[in-house]
Protein backbone atom coordinates (compact mmCIF):
# COMPACT_ATOMS: atom_id res chain seq x y z
CA UNK A 1 0.00 0.00 0.00
CA UNK A 2 1.19 3.50 -0.79
CA UNK A 3 0.65 4.74 2.77
CA UNK A 4 -0.48 3.42 6.13
CA UNK A 5 -4.06 2.19 6.41
CA UNK A 6 -4.36 4.12 9.66
CA UNK A 7 -4.18 7.35 7.63
CA UNK A 8 -6.84 6.37 5.09
CA UNK A 9 -10.36 7.79 5.30
CA UNK A 10 -13.08 5.21 5.94
CA UNK A 11 -14.39 5.35 2.37
CA UNK A 12 -10.97 4.46 0.97
CA UNK A 13 -10.31 1.88 3.68
CA UNK A 14 -13.44 -0.14 2.95
CA UNK A 15 -12.42 -0.51 -0.68
CA UNK A 16 -9.59 -2.71 0.65
CA UNK A 17 -11.76 -4.74 3.05
CA UNK A 18 -10.46 -8.09 1.77
CA UNK A 19 -7.06 -7.29 3.33
CA UNK A 20 -7.13 -8.84 6.84
CA UNK A 21 -5.55 -5.78 8.47
CA UNK A 22 -8.21 -3.46 7.06
CA UNK A 23 -11.15 -4.79 9.07
CA UNK A 24 -9.00 -4.77 12.17
CA UNK A 25 -8.27 -1.08 11.60
CA UNK A 26 -11.89 -0.32 10.74
CA UNK A 27 -13.26 -2.13 13.78
CA UNK A 28 -10.84 -0.32 16.10
CA UNK A 29 -12.06 3.00 14.68
CA UNK A 30 -15.69 2.05 15.32
CA UNK A 31 -15.51 0.15 18.64
CA UNK A 32 -16.81 3.02 20.76
CA UNK A 33 -19.50 3.82 18.19
CA UNK A 34 -20.60 0.15 18.11
CA UNK A 35 -20.70 -0.01 21.89
CA UNK A 36 -22.93 3.06 21.99
CA UNK A 37 -25.32 1.54 19.42
CA UNK A 38 -25.51 -1.69 21.44
CA UNK A 39 -26.11 0.21 24.68
CA UNK A 40 -29.00 2.12 23.04
CA UNK A 41 -30.94 -1.12 22.66
CA UNK A 42 -30.27 -1.85 26.35
CA UNK A 43 -29.52 -5.60 26.17
CA UNK A 44 -29.47 -7.77 29.26
CA UNK A 45 -25.96 -8.24 30.61
CA UNK A 46 -25.90 -11.84 29.39
CA UNK A 47 -26.71 -10.67 25.83
CA UNK A 48 -24.25 -7.78 25.59
CA UNK A 49 -21.45 -9.85 24.03
CA UNK A 50 -23.78 -11.43 21.46
CA UNK A 51 -25.21 -8.05 20.53
CA UNK A 52 -21.69 -6.59 20.26
CA UNK A 53 -20.70 -9.40 17.93
CA UNK A 54 -23.82 -8.75 15.84
CA UNK A 55 -22.80 -5.09 15.65
CA UNK A 56 -19.31 -6.06 14.48
CA UNK A 57 -20.83 -8.35 11.88
CA UNK A 58 -23.05 -5.46 10.74
CA UNK A 59 -19.95 -3.28 10.38
CA UNK A 60 -18.24 -5.98 8.31
CA UNK A 61 -21.28 -6.42 6.08
CA UNK A 62 -21.46 -2.64 5.62
CA UNK A 63 -17.80 -2.54 4.63
CA UNK A 64 -18.30 -5.37 2.13
CA UNK A 65 -21.37 -3.81 0.51
CA UNK A 66 -20.56 -0.08 0.70
CA UNK A 67 -20.76 1.77 -2.61
CA UNK A 68 -19.35 5.30 -2.54
CA UNK A 69 -21.17 6.04 -5.79
CA UNK A 70 -24.50 6.12 -3.90
CA UNK A 71 -23.54 9.38 -2.19
CA UNK A 72 -23.71 8.45 1.50
CA UNK A 73 -20.67 8.57 3.75
CA UNK A 74 -19.47 5.21 5.02
CA UNK A 75 -20.39 6.09 8.61
CA UNK A 76 -23.96 6.92 7.59
CA UNK A 77 -24.29 3.71 5.60
CA UNK A 78 -22.65 1.64 8.35
CA UNK A 79 -24.97 3.12 10.99
CA UNK A 80 -28.01 1.94 9.02
CA UNK A 81 -26.53 -1.54 8.42
CA UNK A 82 -25.47 -2.00 12.05
CA UNK A 83 -28.79 -0.72 13.40
CA UNK A 84 -30.69 -3.10 11.12
CA UNK A 85 -28.48 -6.01 12.22
CA UNK A 86 -29.13 -5.19 15.87
CA UNK A 87 -32.89 -4.84 15.29
CA UNK A 88 -32.95 -8.23 13.56
CA UNK A 89 -31.00 -9.75 16.44
CA UNK A 90 -33.49 -8.35 18.98
CA UNK A 91 -36.42 -9.50 16.84
CA UNK A 92 -34.98 -13.02 16.55
CA UNK A 93 -34.33 -13.21 20.28
CA UNK A 94 -37.86 -12.08 21.08
CA UNK A 95 -39.56 -14.35 18.55
CA UNK A 96 -39.11 -17.46 20.68
CA UNK A 97 -38.34 -19.60 17.63
CA UNK A 98 -34.92 -20.63 18.89
CA UNK A 99 -35.71 -21.06 22.57
CA UNK A 100 -34.57 -24.72 22.73
CA UNK A 101 -31.31 -23.88 20.98
CA UNK A 102 -30.74 -20.72 22.99
CA UNK A 103 -31.24 -22.59 26.23
CA UNK A 104 -28.86 -25.40 25.32
CA UNK A 105 -25.83 -23.35 26.32
CA UNK A 106 -25.93 -21.33 29.50
CA UNK A 107 -25.12 -17.67 29.05
CA UNK A 108 -24.45 -17.18 32.77
CA UNK A 109 -20.72 -17.56 32.28
CA UNK A 110 -20.51 -14.98 29.49
CA UNK A 111 -18.20 -12.15 30.49
CA UNK A 112 -19.80 -8.79 29.88
CA UNK A 113 -16.34 -7.19 29.85
CA UNK A 114 -15.70 -8.45 26.31
CA UNK A 115 -16.11 -4.89 25.09
CA UNK A 116 -14.89 -2.15 27.36
CA UNK A 117 -14.47 1.41 26.10
CA UNK A 118 -13.00 3.14 29.14
CA UNK A 119 -9.37 3.56 28.06
CA UNK A 120 -7.21 3.31 24.94
CA UNK A 121 -5.65 0.20 26.47
CA UNK A 122 -9.07 -1.44 26.81
CA UNK A 123 -9.84 -0.66 23.15
CA UNK A 124 -6.61 -2.41 22.12
CA UNK A 125 -7.40 -5.31 24.43
CA UNK A 126 -10.91 -5.56 22.99
CA UNK A 127 -9.49 -5.58 19.47
CA UNK A 128 -7.08 -8.37 20.45
CA UNK A 129 -9.90 -10.34 22.09
CA UNK A 130 -12.04 -9.97 18.98
CA UNK A 131 -9.17 -11.17 16.78
CA UNK A 132 -8.62 -14.13 19.13
CA UNK A 133 -12.32 -15.05 18.87
CA UNK A 134 -12.19 -14.88 15.07
CA UNK A 135 -9.01 -16.97 15.04
CA UNK A 136 -10.55 -19.55 17.37
CA UNK A 137 -13.63 -19.76 15.15
CA UNK A 138 -11.43 -20.27 12.11
CA UNK A 139 -9.35 -22.97 13.84
CA UNK A 140 -12.18 -24.81 15.62
CA UNK A 141 -14.93 -24.90 13.04
CA UNK A 142 -15.15 -26.67 9.71
CA UNK A 143 -16.02 -24.71 6.56
CA UNK A 144 -19.60 -25.97 6.79
CA UNK A 145 -19.90 -24.98 10.46
CA UNK A 146 -18.54 -21.50 9.68
CA UNK A 147 -21.21 -21.13 6.97
CA UNK A 148 -23.90 -22.10 9.49
CA UNK A 149 -22.48 -19.65 12.05
CA UNK A 150 -22.45 -16.79 9.54
CA UNK A 151 -26.08 -17.44 8.64
CA UNK A 152 -27.14 -17.52 12.30
CA UNK A 153 -25.20 -14.33 13.06
CA UNK A 154 -26.75 -12.73 9.98
CA UNK A 155 -30.20 -13.20 11.47
CA UNK A 156 -31.41 -16.28 9.61
CA UNK A 157 -33.61 -18.59 11.67
CA UNK A 158 -32.94 -22.34 11.59
CA UNK A 159 -35.39 -23.06 8.78
CA UNK A 160 -34.19 -20.20 6.60
CA UNK A 161 -30.54 -21.12 7.18
CA UNK A 162 -31.14 -24.75 6.26
CA UNK A 163 -33.02 -23.72 3.13
CA UNK A 164 -30.24 -21.30 2.13
CA UNK A 165 -27.65 -24.07 2.44
CA UNK A 166 -29.94 -26.63 0.78
CA UNK A 167 -29.81 -29.05 3.72
CA UNK A 168 -32.38 -30.56 6.09
CA UNK A 169 -33.14 -28.46 9.16
CA UNK A 170 -31.94 -31.32 11.37
CA UNK A 171 -28.47 -31.13 9.73
CA UNK A 172 -28.45 -27.37 10.35
CA UNK A 173 -29.46 -27.86 14.00
CA UNK A 174 -26.79 -30.53 14.49
CA UNK A 175 -24.14 -28.22 13.04
CA UNK A 176 -25.31 -25.44 15.35
CA UNK A 177 -25.00 -27.72 18.36
CA UNK A 178 -21.45 -28.73 17.31
CA UNK A 179 -20.56 -25.05 16.94
CA UNK A 180 -21.83 -24.24 20.42
CA UNK A 181 -20.03 -27.23 21.90
CA UNK A 182 -16.73 -26.34 20.21
CA UNK A 183 -16.89 -22.65 21.09
CA UNK A 184 -17.89 -23.39 24.66
CA UNK A 185 -14.98 -25.85 24.97
CA UNK A 186 -12.68 -23.06 23.80
CA UNK A 187 -14.25 -20.36 25.98
CA UNK A 188 -10.88 -19.74 27.62
CA UNK A 189 -10.24 -17.21 24.86
CA UNK A 190 -12.54 -14.72 26.62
Amino acid sequence: MAYSISLMPDEELVSLINDKDVFSELSSRYLTFLGNLVRKINPRESEFEDMSQAALLGLYEAAKSYDSEKGASFKTYATVCISNKLKNEVRNRNSGKNIPLNQSVSLDDVKSEFINFDTPESIIETKENFEAVLNQIHISLSDFERKVLVLVLSGYNRGEGAKKLGIPQKAFDNALQRIRRKLKANSSIR
